[in-house]
């Protein structure tokens, strides 16, 4: 007799419902605001200005600038008006913090017939403040005795007659105009003085820089020269001894002492 083979056939499961299983559709999942779940704050500015100016000064006066949360530009023009202005402007991502940052600005300005000046005040960057804009732009009368105290930004000084004396401790500065005696010092930057073609030198003057100097003085000057650097150029006729990193002697007739002193190129040329 032959086995009997007994097929067995098994019936496939039946799925249940899709609710049943358990089953989780992605607009189920909470993925939060950001990386693991963690809120992601939204960029904002925040801007404003600040203006101030006086009327009555006397020509060839004592001005004193003093700014150190930005950079500095000092215009010289015909008349007796200090002004002064700030348009500032804070990114970040908290907003109190930066309206507070804003708002704690100070701009101060004076001017009589003996003195004027401008100086400001900038407070400190609170958390969510990520970056700031303060600018300070100066207008001043044509002739002055100028003095300016800067910080961590560039400084220009244009169109001005008469002295000047420019300390920024941490940027380039750039001055144009017709100054009897001036003094720069840029410790962490560089610096460049363009004097007009008829600037007669007439007070000793120096520039201390970082970075590359430019002096541009006319040919027909009468002073004494010092020149250091890595690679000094000298475009006047000078009187004396030469290497290639530096430079002394008299040009034309001699007269007060220009020092130049620079740990990169220094150039010395005319309008």
């Amino acid at each position: 007799m032959l086995p009997i083979l007994a097929l067995l056939v098994l019936a496939p499961v039946q799925a249940e419902d899709d609710d049943d299983l358990g089953l989780i559709s992605i607009d189920d999942i909470d993925l939060g605001d950001g990386p693991a779940g963690r809120d992601v704050a939204t960029s904002s500015t925040y801007t404003g200005a600040l203006n101030e100016r006086k009327a009555g000064l006397g020509q060839m006066k004592p001005v004193t600038i003093s700014h150190y949360g930005g950079p500095i530009s000092v215009r010289c023009q015909e008349g007796d008006i200090i002004s002064a202005r700030i348009d500032y402007q804070v990114e970040g991502t908290n907003e109190p913090n930066m309206e507070r940052y804003g708002k704690g600005i100070r701009l101060k300005v004076w001017g009589s017939e003996t003195s004027a000046g401008a100086k400001t005040i900038t407070p400190s960057k609170g958390s969510g403040i990520t970056s700031t804009s303060v600018p300070l732009v100066v207008t001043l009368p044509k002739q002055v005795k100028l003095t300016v105290n800067a910080g961590s930004y560039w400084v220009e000084v244009m169109k001005c007659e008469g002295t000047v004396t420019v300390a920024n401790k941490k940027d380039d500065v750039w001055v144009q105009g017709d100054f009897s005696r001036f003094s720069i010092s840029a410790p962490n930057g560089g610096a460049t003085v363009k004097l007009q073609d008829d600037t007669e030198v007439t007070g000793t003057s120096k520039i201390t820089a970082k970075g590359e100097v430019l002096l541009e003085m006319p040919l027909g000057v009468n002073v004494r020269l010092s020149a250091r650097g890595t690679d000094v150029e000298v475009a006047h006729v000078v009187d004396g001894p030469k290497s290639p990193t530096s430079v002394s002697g008299t040009i034309g007739a001699g007269g007060p002492s220009v020092t130049v002193s620079g740990r990169d190129a220094v150039k010395i040329t005319s309008p």
